[in-house]
């Protein structure tokens, strides 16, 4: 499995009610991408402040739960928008 696979993977695991949506927005847009990487990242960090024992670890685990929270509400808003502006009732018969 590449890098790329992978990352997708974690995000449809994520947002498994939207796989479909997410796949295509991965394929076609690299902000989309870039956003997917900063979710692995943030995960991944998390992940370390949560097994770490200094004395900075919960502040750090807390920023990034909050930073973890913003950017996946962030693919849930661009989820929303590609669902929206696909969506037949957005288009006017004419």
């Amino acid at each position: 499995m590449t890098n790329d696979t992978s990352v997708l993977d974690l995000i449809m695991a994520r947002f498994p009610e939207h796989s479909e949506s997410l796949e295509h927005l991965y394929v076609k847009s690299e902000s989309f991408r870039t956003l997917c990487d900063d979710i692995r990242e943030c995960l991944a960090t998390l992940e370390t402040w949560s097994q770490s024992m200094a004395e900075e670890a919960p502040v750090y685990r807390k920023e990034f739960a909050t930073l973890l929270q913003e950017l996946e509400e962030e693919v849930l808003q661009i989820v929303e928008s590609e669902r929206s502006y696909q969506s037949p009732e957005s288009v006017r018969e004419l």
